[in-house]
């Protein structure tokens, strides 16, 4: 079942146990109410990831506004992907996040984001994305005011459109989380449960970065 992590999954996980079903949430960050299991690929580990990325290029002058996704309404220093972020940049003195902002509905949300945010601070030097639409979005306002070079995106996902970008060297890197494995891993734990054997609590999935050149790693 994929579950958001704004989602309510508790209600479903005692009716499940109930009628001898067998309930294995999915997604990206587990449910805020709480599951007896997860499996999903960590926004914290992506944040991370992205802060290390952006500071092995730009050190401690790094100046980063980030593009949140859309929907939820919580303080954004709360969000996992900012909070692995921030802790990234501890490692680089000087280096801080500038802006936040959340995404729009919309096909043209990325671009109506990164162009706000930047004209906004125009000393962001590194871009953040959390999604292939924000991802493509940031790009191409980058490429339409002449900051290619200037401005560093690490975006997330993948797709042809942002592996252009990437080869053309306006997008740094992608952090692609691993759905395949998430399919996977939950089909094993449907499996073992159904044999009587413990699932643990939670699975990471984990992710791979894609960069020009080299592909995944």
């Amino acid at each position: 079942m994929y579950t958001p992590r704004d989602g309510r999954i508790s209600s479903y996980a005692v009716r499940a146990e109930r009628g001898g079903l067998a309930l294995i949430p999915v997604g990206t960050d587990a449910p805020s109410d709480g599951a007896p299991r997860f499996i999903g690929s960590g926004s914290i580990l992506m944040g991370l990831e992205g802060g290390k990325l952006i500071c092995s290029k730009l050190g401690s002058s790094a100046r980063i506004g980030v593009i949140l996704p859309t929907g939820l309404g919580s303080d954004p220093r709360d969000e996992p992907l900012y909070r692995g972020l921030q802790s990234a940049l501890q490692s680089y003195s000087g280096a801080r996040i500038v802006a936040v902002v959340r995404s729009k509905t919309g096909t043209l949300s990325g671009e109506e984001s990164a162009s706000s945010l930047l004209r906004a601070h125009p000393g962001v030097n590194a871009l953040f994305c959390s999604s292939s639409l924000d991802t493509t979005g940031a790009a191409q306002v980058v490429v339409d005011m002449n900051l290619v070079g200037k401005v560093l995106i690490v975006g997330a996902d993948e797709n042809e459109e942002i592996r252009r970008y990437i080869e053309k060297g306006v997008v740094t890197a992608s952090i692609v989380r691993d759905s395949r494995r998430i399919g996977e891993d939950a089909v094993k734990a449907f499996a073992s449960m159904k044999a009587g054997i413990p699932v643990p609590p939670t699975i990471e999935a984990g992710f791979s970065v894609r960069t020009a050149g080299e592909g995944e790693h």
